[in-house]
């Protein structure tokens, strides 16, 4: 088995045993295997295509950065220590406020959770997660890398500005997703198809991963992650044939956020909402 095919099958190898074995775990259990240990695959298969001395020239802080809290799966950036970037503190000023106003409004809907209804208090507390960590605390950490002197990438970049699908999913939007088909899967696709079949099955394979991260851990809801998915690679597609670019700033808006949305729920679906948000909302309750 060479290098290269190595990590493909090792990461094959864990999400065949999570489905064998995941009706025995609990839904945390199940969402912390489809995770926290495919990502430290995906990060061991990106290791893998570096050479040995470069590995080994790696700053021991840099790669126990990249090993633990950082999310991308691009190791390069963490290889050399370098002067702290001190323009990133802007990120900490503008992330920091955003993970407060998320966590207040988690403390807040955990302290009205029994006033709502489920299906309002699994899509408010959904969103409230999302606003505390992917547009909060992801700011904390990117600037915090930054400041550290590794040149990595922000992770999510202003995603509300968005004016189309393309650039809220190519520039804007978990970074960390970008790199990791960049890196590993656009590779095994790049010349064996078109470059619009390649997109589409990027997404689809966003949509398979999601299946795993969200319904997986349910036990229920399959499907819904790959269709949202599979709706985006395609809008993605049509996008440049419609010509989006040319549109003026609020139709651009308004197009890429209702297809952002209002398809959302089969992203984050009931039964997704139901194991593991509503029970995180009632922990809350009770302390």
């Amino acid at each position: 088995m060479t290098r290269r095919w190595l990590g493909p099958y090792v990461c094959l190898g864990l999400v065949g045993w999570a489905l064998v074995w995941g009706p025995q775990l609990s839904p945390v259990a199940r969402l912390l295997v489809c995770s926290l240990w495919l990502l430290y695959c995906l990060k061991g298969w990106s290791l893998l295509k570096l050479s040995k001395e470069a590995v080994r020239s790696f700053s021991p802080l840099g790669l126990l950065i990249y090993s633990y809290p950082w999310p991308g799966v691009d190791p390069r950036p963490f290889q050399q220590r370098q002067e702290p970037d001190i323009a990133a503190a802007r990120w900490f000023v503008f992330g920091f406020p955003t993970m407060c106003l998320g966590i207040l409004a988690i403390l807040l809907l955990a302290l009205q959770s029994e006033a709502l209804s489920p299906g309002a208090l699994g899509l408010a507390g959904t969103a409230a997660l999302l606003v505390s960590i992917h547009l909060g605390y992801s700011d904390v950490l990117s600037s915090l890398v930054r400041l550290l002197g590794f040149r990595a990438a922000r992770l999510f970049v202003h995603p509300l500005a968005s004016r189309s699908l393309n650039e809220f999913w190519s520039r804007r939007w978990n970074g960390p997703f970008v790199e990791m088909n960049r890196l590993l899967f656009r590779p095994l696709l790049k010349g064996r198809f078109s470059p619009g079949t390649v997109v589409v099955l990027l997404f689809l394979l966003s949509g398979l991963l999601h299946e795993m991260a969200l319904s997986f851990p349910a036990q229920a809801g399959w499907g819904g992650p790959l269709a949202y998915f599979a709706l985006q690679g395609a809008l993605m597609v049509g996008e440049k044939r419609w010509r989006i670019k040319q549109w003026n700033g609020l139709t651009a808006r308004l197009w890429t956020w209702f297809w952002l949305l209002v398809p959302a729920p089969l992203l984050f679906h009931a039964p997704f909402r139901e194991a593991l948000v509503l029970p995180l909302y009632t922990a809350l309750h009770s302390l």
